[in-house]
This record gives C-alpha cells, structure tokens and sequence, in this order.
C-alpha cells in the first residue's frame, strides 16, 4: 500500500506542476486578463482537471504493485492516454485564444487564428504591446457601393458554417488601429448599463466585485458588449483611446444606448457631440419590453 500511495503521489505532483504551467500560459500569455473568464476555456480546463490530475494519477493508484508482470504497460498506457487528452487541450486553448478584438456597430468581437485568417486580416499590422490583445476598428461602409459590396458577400456565405456572416469577421482588410474620430464614433452608442446591472442578484454581486476594483466605474468608463464566446460580457473602455480597460460578466439584453435613453426623455433633442455624455451613467428610465431595442 505504501508503494501504491507513493506511486499515485509521484504521478500527482507531476500532473499538478504540468496544468499549473499551462494555466500560467493561459492566464498570462494566451488569454490575458478578463479574456480568460470572457472565452470558451472553461470546458478544456475542467477535461484537464479531470484527466490530468484526477484519473491520471488514480489509475496509477489502482494498477500500480511492484513486481507486478506488465505494470510497465499499464503505466505506459495511461501516461499515453493522459498526454493524449493534455495535448488535445492545450490545442484547443491555444487555437482559440484571441488575436485582435473588433470594434464595429457598437459591439466588440474576439477573433482567434482561425478567424483572423479567414478575414484576410494582416495581423503584423496590429501588433501587441505588453500582455492586452490588440483592439482594432471596422469602420461603416464608407458609400453606397461599399454597403452593397458589403451584403453581396455577407448574403453568400452559409449561415450554419464558421465563420459567421458579420462583416467584423469578414472584412478584415479594412480593419484600422483606433484614431479619435473612430472613438468619438463609438461614444455615441455606448450602453446606460444600470438596468442590465439590475436585471438579477447575480449581476448586482459580479458589479459590486468589479466597481470594487474600479471604483466610480460608471462614470470613468464607457460600457459595450463583448462576445468572445456564447458566454456576453460587459467591456468597460477608456474614453480616449477606445481600448478595453476590463470586462465584466454581464449580459447586454437589459442595457439601453444612452442616447435612446436620452431622446426618451426629451424626443425633440438634436444629437449632441459624441464625445459629450449622453446621460448620466446613474440614470434609470423603467422600459417596457417592445422599447428595450438597441
């Protein structure tokens, strides 16, 4: 029993050194910062979680008597099974950690390799400084030919295939590192997030966490949707430079454009500066459903 408990502890703690590193590699290189919590990791970590250090070293324990005839083949098999399914999940983390994230039509979306190749995306154009993925901007069609060109090519692709028929991950070649027009652009549609917040205790407590960490979070940040998985979150961005600060796992459905919020409370205004505050980020204007579009 000693020999088996000692066997089972050797292959734990060399499992245990193998995910941290990956992990390390995850939450500081691939997928730095929010976008850990904001893409589809969870499912390979946890198939790690269970291969590599629970069955692994459990099966270890169970074939494992010294002297025992062909217990260099059962070791050996479940080693190749453990590599098999530690490989196949860091592939998957590593294939589909995020490149660049897109700007357009006041959301933001997370594009990985795939995704960036099939854009025709020149990717040494977006360089990444320090540990944050490169937030980058698609502009408007500029005239009528381009927004015609633009559906032409969008109402050809399948819809039940990746990538998905939307222009940010279509149109790569028009892809622009953010100027202050584009961020005075984006401005002009950023989300009162107050009813969103609202809309459910657990949401009440991630926001606590986050203002927490960034107090008087409403007002020092403009606030979009991110999809970087089926899971949406909140990107709080800086005002100036359009890049997203931090991310906060709430979903958009309740969230207004400010200026929708605006124009409620006073129908007849004109659209004001788009680096002006449509309204104060505290403001909460009950809507019903039918008038809670985007």
């Amino acid at each position: 029993m000693i020999n088996k408990i000692k066997a089972f502890l050797i292959h734990l703690s060399i499992s245990i050194v193998i995910f941290i590193t990956v992990l390390l590699l995850c939450l500081f290189a691939w997928y730095p910062e929010f976008y850990f919590n904001a893409s589809d990791t969870k499912l390979p970590i946890y198939i790690m979680i269970l291969v590599d250090i629970g069955l692994g070293p459990l099966l270890t324990f169970v074939v494992y008597k010294q002297g025992k005839p062909g217990l260099l083949l059962d070791l050996s098999l479940i080693a190749l099974f453990q590599i098999t399914a530690l490989a196949g999940g860091i592939w998957v983390l590593y294939s589909e950690r995020p490149m660049l994230t897109v700007y357009h039509q006041d959301y933001f979306y997370c594009l990985n390799t795939a995704f960036t190749t099939s854009a025709n995306v020149d990717i040494v154009k977006f360089p990444r400084t320090g540990s944050m993925i490169p937030t980058v901007f698609l502009p408007e069609a500029a005239t009528p030919e381009e927004k015609q060109r633009r559906e032409e090519v969008l109402s050809k692709m399948p819809r039940d295939k990746l990538p998905p028929p939307h222009p940010a991950f279509v149109f790569g070649e028009q892809f622009k590192l953010m100027e202050s027009a584009d961020v005075a652009q984006m401005l002009s549609d950023e989300y009162d997030i107050t009813q969103a917040i609202r809309s459910a205790p657990k949401y009440q407590e991630r926001w606590n966490q986050f203002e927490a960490k960034h107090p008087n979070a409403l007002n020092t940040f403009a606030f979009f949707p991110l999809i970087c998985s089926a899971e949406e979150h909140l990107a709080a961005t800086d005002r100036h430079t359009g890049q997203i600060v931090d991310a906060v796992e709430i979903p958009s459905i309740n969230a207004t454009k400010k200026r929708f919020v605006l124009q409620r409370l006073i129908p007849s205004l004109t659209p004001l500066d788009p680096l002006t505050p449509f309204a104060p980020a505290t403001t909460v204007i009950p809507l019903k459903p039918a008038e809670s579009s985007r």
